[in-house]
């Protein structure tokens, strides 16, 4: 019988001389990914074709197009090269995404409890709650690692702990 061989955490850790960054991968499905890319290439082909013309479309209207093409785009760079990233250091622990860095959030270690690895909600459409690595910030619980699942979640909490001891869990 063949034994099969571990799976590697795909998150990488980087230690520098104040902060601990955890670089987490996305994990979207290539179908959603070839979904989007066709249907980028099909709405920006289709208004070149039906704006054609010897007068050519107000521009309002071209405005508007350009504006939702962008923001469409902007989404699929997210979808196909977006990853979480995660930096803590001795005062904060800071959450954002890659490579455009929309919605920034900064925790104050201070108030960051019970660091736990938890499954994953995959039916929730909120990004930020819908994580397998979380931890409660006052009332609130707060969920990061959308690409992770659950075992990977508590391998970069063992790596968070031996650096920011605090943050252990309690059952330890």
């Amino acid at each position: 019988m063949k034994l099969m061989k571990p799976e590697p955490m795909r998150s990488t850790c980087e230690e520098t001389s104040r902060s601990l960054i955890l670089k987490i991968p996305g994990n979207k499905p290539i179908f959603l990914k070839l979904f989007l890319t066709v249907m980028l290439v099909a709405f920006c082909s289709l208004n070149v074709l039906a704006l054609r013309g010897p007068k050519g479309p107000p521009w309002p209207v071209l405005l508007f197009i350009a504006v939702l093409a962008t923001a469409f785009l902007v989404f699929l760079i997210h979808v196909w090269f977006g990853r979480e990233r995660v930096e803590i250091t001795d005062r904060s622990l800071t959450h954002w995404f890659e490579p455009i860095p929309w919605r920034r959030r900064g925790y104050d270690l201070g108030h960051v409890r019970r660091l736990r690895a938890s499954a994953t909600l995959r039916v929730s459409n909120d990004l930020y709650h819908s994580g397998a690595l979380a931890f409660d910030y006052g009332a609130r619980p707060i969920r990061i690692g959308t690409g992770i699942d659950e075992a990977e979640a508590a391998m970069l909490i063992d790596v968070i702990s031996r650096r920011f001891p605090q943050l252990a869990p309690a059952t330890r």
